[in-house]
Formats: structure tokens, sequence, C-alpha cells
């Protein structure tokens, strides 16, 4: 599991793995969800 921190800005960073792996681009927009307390992130 990769971790990240919330900058004061309320930003995350991806890890660099993980956007290479998702082919995750600087101007890609995603989707953000919630179930309790697990958030779920999901490419537009």
């Amino acid at each position: 599991m990769q971790t990240s921190s919330i900058t004061s800005k309320g930003q995350v960073t991806f890890p660099v793995q993980l956007r290479k792996s998702l082919a995750l681009t600087e101007v890609q927009k995603v989707r953000f969800s919630y179930i309790g307390n697990v958030i779920t992130i999901t490419p537009n």
C-alpha cells in the first residue's frame, strides 16, 4: 500500500508508480466518492 499526505491546500500527490500504472496525466480529471471512511478515486 502506498501513502500520500494532504497539503494545507487540500491537495494530494499520487505516487509515481500509481500514476504510471494507471496512465494518469497531469491534466486528467478524477472523481472522488466515499462510503463510511473509505475514499475511492476514479479516473474520469
